[in-house]
């Protein structure tokens, strides 16, 4: 009888444990839950589509608030990816913009997971420890809502920011990407390396970044705008799979709506594919769109689209659907990393062409994702193209606006920026002289950071 009664308490027990689990499951909205963390307690807070289907698979976001930032108005940032009205919210540079009501069946299956740093400071990596404050509320998370693990993404804004760029690449793996708001990265020692003692004596792990995609959202008045662009740089010099997005004429501000949604569009596009044995073409550099001879280089990269280690690959590659030829790769990439590869020259004829290459044959077994597979370029043998003076006038260039958020200027039809000054985008100006119009880019002289350098006023004139 004592075993029969023991046996019966311990079923009553996890009937109640989970049907508390339920009662959580059930509830959408913005909403808070306390947990037990170490010899106190913590809050979680939860943005969940009112029209929650546990049938469905979400997508998560693990949001870091930043300094004296409360994990429940941090969280209605997000309220427009998860089908709820919004209104207008203050940025700190006293500016509104109003977040529309969104029931997009794309951007409708977000849940959003936000954990409280220590006395809202912000920055979950102090007390060292704190960080694991993260892994219990994607465990939380998981355990109440149908939730698709190779959808979990880290954000986080100033401290937080900085918080998730640390985590997410140390931890890389457990992630679909970073979308980083402003972090608040604290000196140009700090973005160049150095140590960051108040959170263990830890670096960023700037290596790490050719292993997940990196949205990298920067304020163009911010006063740690110049710290940003300095870790930014490092991410790059790093292999790191980025992209930049500056918000304009802003300081210290979250994102809105449309910059978000195009950091989870970057991001699914170049994330991991969360299989093995899965390798692709990430790029073809050679041939470009007009050859001037009758033969050429094939220059491409190929990637590790998968988890695990990629250590062989058959690349096969044709000219105009022609022979297929092949090249056996070998050597070692990690999840997302590339390597360059040089094909054998190959002759033409004047006129259009195509260039078709792919990948079969990872780690000498069946590709789990064909479909990422090959790329086909279309190029052309130009034989009679003639010398010529060119003046390019920027009279008829504008701006191109996104509600109030200037973005950036693209240059006229046919022409493209490449390199690291398209990461921070050229601007139209009023010129000096004769001609109206200029292109700059400006080095914002912030009264927040008096070491900055100077403007630049004399950019590109028409």
């Amino acid at each position: 009888m004592k075993n029969i009664s023991f046996l019966f308490k311990i079923v009553i027990f996890c009937l109640g444990v989970l049907q508390l689990q339920t009662s959580f499951a059930q509830q959408t909205g913005v909403w808070t839950k306390t947990i037990t963390w170490g010899s106190g307690t913590r809050r979680e807070a939860f943005n969940v589509p009112t029209n929650y289907n546990p049938a469905k698979k979400y997508k998560l976001i693990v949001g870091l608030h930043g300094m004296n930032g409360d994990p429940t108005l941090y969280i209605k940032w997000f309220q427009f990816m998860c089908n709820q009205p919004t209104s207008s919210y203050p940025y700190q540079c006293g500016a509104t913009f109003k977040y529309p009501t969104i029931s997009s069946p794309v951007y409708g299956n977000f849940i959003i997971a936000c954990p409280d740093s220590p006395n809202g400071y912000g920055d979950i990596w102090e007390p060292v420890g704190d960080t694991a404050l993260i892994t219990k509320i994607i465990q939380d998370a998981m355990s109440m809502y149908n939730i698709d693990p190779e959808y979990i993404y880290l954000n986080g804004e100033s401290l937080g920011g900085r918080a998730a760029l640390a985590y997410g690449l140390i931890n890389y793996w457990r992630f679909r990407g970073l979308i980083l708001w402003v972090p608040a990265i604290q000196s140009m020692a700090e973005a160049q390396g150095g140590v960051w003692a108040q959170a263990g004596n830890i670096t960023y792990k700037y290596q790490n970044a050719k292993n997940i995609p990196i949205s990298y959202e920067v304020a163009a008045t911010d006063g740690l705008l110049y710290n940003d662009i300095q870790a930014f740089k490092k991410l790059y010099r790093n292999g790191g799979i980025l992209e930049n997005q500056t918000l304009y004429p802003f300081c210290h501000s979250p994102s809105p709506d449309n910059f978000t949604f195009h950091a989870i569009n970057f991001i699914d596009k170049n994330a991991t594919t969360f299989k093995t044995n899965d390798a692709g073409i990430f790029e073809v550099a050679s041939p470009q769109p007009q050859i001037s001879g009758g033969s050429f280089t094939p220059k491409i990269k190929i990637q590790n689209k998968g988890i695990g280690t990629l250590t062989s690959v058959t690349v096969n590659y044709q000219v105009d659907g022609g022979t297929v030829n092949t090249m056996s790769w070998t050597g070692s990439l990690k999840q997302l990393e590339r390597a360059t590869l040089t094909l054998p020259a190959q002759t033409v004829t004047a006129g259009a062409h195509t260039f078709k290459v792919f990948t079969t044959q990872p780690n000498g077994a069946t590709d789990n994702v064909p479909a990422n597979d090959q790329q086909t370029v279309n190029f052309s043998y130009i034989t009679n193209g003639t010398s010529t003076n060119f003046t390019l006038d920027f009279e008829n260039q504008t701006e191109k606006l996104s509600g109030v958020f200037i973005t950036d200027w693209r240059g006229p039809a046919g022409w493209r920026q490449a390199g690291m000054d398209s990461a921070f985008f050229w601007q139209l100006d009023t010129a000096e002289g004769a001609k109206n119009s200029k292109v700059c880019m400006n080095f914002f002289n912030s009264s927040q950071s008096p070491n900055l350098p100077a403007p630049d006023t004399k950019g590109i004139k028409s």
